[in-house]
């Protein structure tokens, strides 16, 4: 698996971004953690080796379902796609952003690392 996430990246983002990432993976943490915590946090869990096998596709189906629920307002800001796109924290994967989002649909900065995580998942055949 390819590495999402890299500690200059991570060390630019804001705390509130990070805590995003965070949820996006799974982990739970408390807002009022140290911003150097939470990147260690979210490097660990990048180095991790999983195994994809042990991942259902009934599951993956489910994770694809969630990502089209236009409805669910859990209290993160949302983007639109073209202000991601401008946006330093994705500068270098503005070519990936524009692949894998919809235009005109609003996104947090965990969805797209849980877009990114399943785009970068996927075993190539």
């Amino acid at each position: 698996m390819q590495n999402i996430y890299t500690e200059p990246m991570l060390i630019d983002m804001e705390k509130t971004d990070l805590y995003d990432i965070l949820l996006s993976l799974e982990i739970e943490v408390n807002k009022n953690t140290a911003k150097e915590k939470m990147i260690d946090l979210i490097l660990a869990k990048e180095n991790e080796s999983t195994d994809d096998s042990k991942v259902s596709n009934e599951v993956q189906e489910e994770d694809e379902d969630d990502d089209d629920d236009d409805d669910d307002d859990d209290g993160l800001p949302k983007f639109t796609l073209d202000q991601l796109i401008a946006s330093s924290t994705y500068s270098h994967r503005r070519d990936v952003l524009r692949t894998l989002l919809n235009d005109g649909k609003m996104y947090s900065h965990g969805d797209v690392a849980r877009i990114f995580k399943r785009f970068y998942d996927k075993a190539v055949t």
